[in-house]
């Protein structure tokens, strides 16, 4: 088991500026862009929907 001391960092500011100079926004802006806001309900009622069509894959065969 750990100790409480165990599981403490020492951050240093500058390393850490250092590190966020790298961060490439862009990724981090378009993720934001694409994101989708789905209510809980309509999640709900998406997995009440009857599945018609299910492809199943043999994992066990193979094949030479």
């Amino acid at each position: 088991m750990l100790s409480p001391k165990a599981r403490r960092l020492k951050a240093v500011k500058s390393k850490i500026e250092a590190e966020e100079e790298k961060f490439d926004f862009s990724i981090l802006d378009k993720v934001v862009e694409e994101a989708n806001n789905v209510d809980i309900r309509e999640i709900a009622q998406q997995t009440e929907q009857e599945v018609v069509e299910v492809e199943t894959v043999n994992a066990s065969a193979r094949t030479t």
